[in-house]
């Protein structure tokens, strides 16, 4: 995980998931921002072949999933939240 956590640092990755999420159409309310560990929850779903569900009830209930998401305490994206940014950043940009 370390390995993986090294390359989230990567700030062209990091571009491309902002310039993909800037790229979704106008909503009503303005959709949420991504945050630091939503792109790490992403990936962890990836990795492990989870679907979102069991990102979102996994990473509720383990504390190495929340350190290595960077959640730590706060709250957990849901299932539905995730779901949309893995819709709107795509998984061209995630997983080249």
């Amino acid at each position: 995980m370390r390995e993986v956590d090294a390359i989230l640092e990567d700030a062209d990755l990091l571009d491309a998931v902002f310039e993909a999420q800037g790229q979704r159409p106008p909503t009503r309310p303005p959709p949420n921002p991504l945050r630091g560990c939503d792109l790490q929850m992403l990936i962890l779903k990836h990795i492990r072949n989870w679907s979102y569900e069991t990102l979102d009830r996994e990473v509720r209930a383990n504390l190495v999933y929340r350190a290595f998401c960077r959640i730590g305490l706060e709250n957990v994206p849901d299932a539905k939240t995730l779901v949309r940014l893995g819709q709107v950043i795509g998984s061209e940009v995630i997983y080249p």
